[in-house]
């Protein structure tokens, strides 16, 4: 037997309605009780994307963010690199002058 029953009978309860009816595949409401439903459904709905809106709009702003510190970093590593090259010439001669070639 599925988990379908139960999971309908909490579901109901949940929404506070009383004197409804399960079959095997129909749930039988009384006359404005599917109207009751599906206001406690449009709230837990406008409820879920409230938060999906909150959640993606701050993930978007951590994202923002790490890449910029990221570019930061990167940008920062290659000024190092630059000035510990600068005045450098890495011409094969003077590699085969210091006896590395």
């Amino acid at each position: 037997m599925s988990d379908g029953i139960p999971a309908c009978k909490r579901l109901l309860e949940k929404a506070g309605l009383e004197g409804y009816q399960i079959s095997k595949t129909k749930v039988f409401l009384r006359a404005g009780q599917m109207a009751e439903f599906d206001g406690c459904r449009t709230k837990v709905l406008g409820f879920h994307r409230y938060n999906l809106a909150f959640i993606s709009q701050h993930m978007s702003l951590l994202l923002n963010t790490w890449l910029m510190v990221t570019k930061g970093y990167w940008e920062f590593v290659g000024e190092i690199r630059s000035q510990s090259t600068e005045g450098k010439n890495w011409s094969t001669t003077e590699m085969e002058d210091s006896g590395h070639g």
